[in-house]
């Protein structure tokens, strides 16, 4: 009887580990199949994964978060077309090397402010409009800095340059600002929600995207049921892809790399030229750093 009650609780034992492999793998399957990354070369290519998100969510209850920098709009200057970074992107490095991780925050958002801007799709304000229309949660999401040398209002500027495009994010919720105080501040500051644009309020800080979108989250009225972001920038996708399957793992993520400003660069540039620009431009944010800090 001692040898058949141990090849009985043998069995029983091997029979609960393969129930708890099991149910660790079927845990582990619906874990990750919440989560898309695909790449896109136009916006509206957005609208078949939101066609695709309807079948599960009703259009109030998905939320899409737009990048602004290179994926809305970008500076319409030849050094920050895509293909002369790339082009040139060792003597980029070397140049910016000498920045510690603030300056180089500084360097970026200045050049969102003090170069023209423009459209990287003329569809693009009607595409947003679009989507709106059918009742879909909206915003814009970036990562410059809310302040820096000049103490303008970045925020303000960023709200009134989308609007001189016609694109508006303000709509989607009741609130106008909110302050994420539970981030620890970065370069004085915490990330923030202004009128439909959420700051994560610079790239090289202690918080990702990620981390930022994750409290933004806890202010609203109901979580979304499907998230849709779309940003140029792969790694900004996989910390929030990170994020919300760490807080929220129930919560469909749909990752849309933009690559709509990849190829473009209508106008040539020189090596000399581009080593030109960004060694002024490195030159005055370490001047402007030290002087201002």
């Amino acid at each position: 009887m001692g040898r058949t009650d141990g090849k009985i609780g043998e069995i029983v034992i091997r029979g609960l580990i393969s129930r708890f492999l099991l149910t660790l793998f079927l845990c582990f399957c619906s874990y990750t199949v919440n989560a898309k990354m695909v790449s896109i070369k136009s916006l509206k290519d957005v609208q078949p994964y939101v066609d695709e998100a309807f079948k599960d969510s009703a259009p109030e209850e998905i939320l899409i978060a737009f990048d602004i920098d290179m994926t809305l709009t970008q500076p319409d200057h030849p050094v920050t077309y895509y293909p002369h970074l790339k082009q040139h992107i060792d003597s980029y490095k070397e140049i910016t090397s000498s920045l510690s991780g603030l300056e180089k925050d500084f360097l970026l958002t200045a050049l969102t402010q003090n170069l023209p801007q423009r459209l990287i799709e003329e569809d693009t304000p009607l595409i947003i409009k679009n989507l709106q229309l059918k009742g879909i949660k909206t915003i814009a999401f970036t990562a410059v800095l809310e302040k820096i040398f000049d103490n303008k209002n970045i925020k303000q500027i960023r709200f009134k340059t989308l609007n001189s495009y016609n694109i508006s994010f303000e709509g989607s919720f009741d609130f106008k600002e909110i302050t994420l105080k539970e981030i620890s501040a970065y370069n004085h500051h915490h990330p923030s929600y202004y009128k439909g644009i959420l700051f994560s309020n610079g790239e090289n800080g202690s918080h990702n995207k990620g981390i930022v979108l994750i409290e933004f989250l806890k202010y609203l009225p109901k979580l979304p049921s499907t998230i849709i972001i779309v940003d140029d920038k792969k790694r900004n996708l996989q910390e929030i892809e990170h994020a919300l399957k760490h807080s929220y793992p129930h919560i469909e993520f749909i990752g849309i790399e933009y690559q709509g400003a990849f190829d473009y660069a209508p106008k040539p540039i020189s090596k000399k030229e581009f080593e030109d620009f960004w060694n002024e431009r490195v030159k005055q944010t370490r001047f402007q750093s030290i002087h201002n800090c």
